[in-house]
């Protein structure tokens, strides 16, 4: 789906609009906050949790909101006629006042920056695999004046980060279990034989809200794709214009099967246009052993072709389906027999009615298996819950980890007038404070201060440190990447691919336990119990 033209300055929840009459001195002039995943997917396996997600969003959050977006003195005109009057009031006739919002901050975004957000965005790369409380991303300035840039790009930044680790984490879950039941039942066959890529497509267009950023996240693991412009998106923007192997194959749907007088006469107009490549055909629009029976007997035409016939059932019992079709293509293509199952010769099943991960790995390739056919036989497609995403699947969180502070002593004590102070060299007169979020949970405590990450630590050594703002300001950030940076002098910007992509989601996850333990640096923990004492002492 498109969106509506909006400015950039009011893509924004409502509250961060005011929260610049909010804040501390200092904190408009450095902020630092830190995206975090507090909670395990979970996939309803019966096995224990599984710590590990794969970083995904970030590269289209920079490219589309940052790289690509800039601010305007339009958007500011625009801003104003709409915030006029969108603060209610308790008081008649109109309750309603203007909402204050810091336009002078966005004044000089426009004449200074050229328009461009003045933040530097410090993250795990897309397909890189982490672990659940560790830091997806860091958000920070400081640049004079602008820290609330910050906040203001948190409604903004969190949906790419969710929505893009579900799908993309899931994905890469589904892909390990395929692979674990393929190497199971063909002990005989190399892994480049399965041709896992294409097992698992994404039907998903018509049923993801934001089916173009869901459907890049899928093809992080897989190429078998309908969602043409995810593959588009991601071969031009996000791999420098260059294919990386995304596909589909044709395939009839009931609007081109009804309109025809007689079900015979489609199924023998496809096999005549199509008969020398792969090819995939409803089979349900009336009676679907009927035409399963009806598209075996051109089997011959089309092996003699060198075509590949892909019968889909869309309704009905999966299960059933899937093995009556299957026996219904041995007899008319006949098959050849691998580790004792049997793999039909230039035909498969797709099925994409009903299906979920519980019933690929529970119901359906077991049934398969059972029926003495290869799980190879059979590919998949998912539509809605192959794109499903909540933010709570994952407890994706911004919190805010370093603000600066100015040496006014307690806030309670600053004159008012300081509020409004500009600060001419604000990083010499600046100093830094400290922020976190409490939870009894480990993963929902947020993290005080800046921090690095080694991801190559193994064996119980932690791989999250604290690190000072001289080693932030320098990039000295273990293996976090910096993937932006509008400020003034920015720091090098490392450079990314999708075909890199693709590449770090396969290696990394695999170099991965699903459960590691507590990955924080002892130090770490002490300043998070040290910051919790003092705010309850205060």
């Amino acid at each position: 789906m498109k969106s509506f033209n909006v400015p950039s300055i009011l893509e924004v929840d409502a509250y961060q609009l005011g929260h610049f009459l909010q804040i501390p001195p200092g904190m408009e002039h450095f902020e630092l906050s830190q995206a975090t995943f507090r909670s395990p997917l979970h996939y309803g396996t019966g096995e224990g949790d599984d710590h590990r997600i794969v970083s995904a969003g970030v590269l289209p959050f920079v490219q589309l909101e940052l790289l690509n977006s800039r601010i305007t003195e339009e958007d500011i005109e625009r801003a104003d006629w709409f915030l006029d009057d969108f603060h209610a009031t308790a008081t008649a006739p109109s309750y309603r006042t203007p909402y204050p919002y810091p336009r002078e901050m966005f004044v000089r975004i426009v004449e200074e920056f050229d328009g461009r957000w003045p933040v530097c965005v410090m993250a795990l790369p897309d397909g890189q695999t982490h672990y659940v409380g560790e830091p997806q991303l860091m958000l920070w300035t400081d640049e004079p004046g602008m820290g609330e840039t910050v906040g203001w790009l948190e409604s903004t930044l969190l949906p790419y980060l969710w929505a893009s680790s579900v799908v993309a984490t899931r994905g890469r879950k589904r892909k390990e279990r395929f692979l674990s039941v393929y190497r199971t039942h063909h002990p005989s066959m190399q892994d480049e034989e399965f041709m896992l890529d294409t097992k698992f497509h994404d039907f998903g267009r018509r049923g993801g809200a934001a089916s173009q950023i869901t459907g890049i996240a899928h093809l992080i693991n897989w190429l078998g794709t309908d969602t043409v412009d995810a593959a588009y998106a991601a071969s031009q923007y996000l791999n420098g214009g260059r294919k990386f192997g995304a596909n589909s194959i044709i395939a009839a749907a009931h609007r081109t099967v009804t309109p025809w007088k007689r079900e015979r006469q489609a199924v023998r107009h496809a096999v005549e246009r199509f008969k020398g490549g792969i090819f995939a055909f409803v089979a349900d629009s009336y009676d679907y052993l009927r035409c399963m029976k009806m598209l075996g007997q051109h089997a011959q035409a089309i092996q003699a072709a060198g075509g590949f016939l892909v019968g889909r059932p869309d309704s009905g019992d999966p299960v059933a389906c899937v093995v009556d079709g299957l026996r219904i293509f041995d007899a008319a293509f006949g098959s050849r027999t691998v580790d004792g199952l049997r793999i039909l010769n230039g035909a498969g099943i797709i099925q994409g009615d009903g299906v979920s991960d519980r019933k690929i790995f529970e119901e359906l390739l077991p049934a398969v298996i059972r029926a003495g056919f290869s799980p190879l036989n059979v590919a998949f497609g998912m539509g809605e819950y192959n794109h499903r995403a909540v933010r709570s699947d994952l407890e994706s969180a911004l919190k805010t980890a370093m603000v600066g502070q100015l040496p006014y002593g307690e806030t309670d004590d600053v004159p008012l007038a300081a509020f409004d102070t500009a600060v001419d060299d604000v990083r010499e007169e600046l100093g830094y404070r400290m922020v976190m979020k409490g939870s009894e949970s480990r993963f929902k405590r947020s993290i005080p201060g800046p921090v690095a990450i080694d991801l190559a630590a193994r064996d119980g050594r932690p791989r999250l440190r604290p690190i000072s703002v001289a080693a932030l300001k320098d990039g000295a950030i273990g293996d976090y990447r910096v993937l932006y940076d509008g400020r003034r002098k920015p720091l090098q910007v490392w450079s990314d691919s999708f075909d890199a992509v693709r590449d770090r989601a396969q290696n990394t996850w695999n170099e991965h336990v699903a459960d590691p333990g507590d990955t924080f640096a002892p130090e770490l923990r002490r300043l998070q119990e040290a910051y919790m004492d003092e705010a309850l002492r205060a």
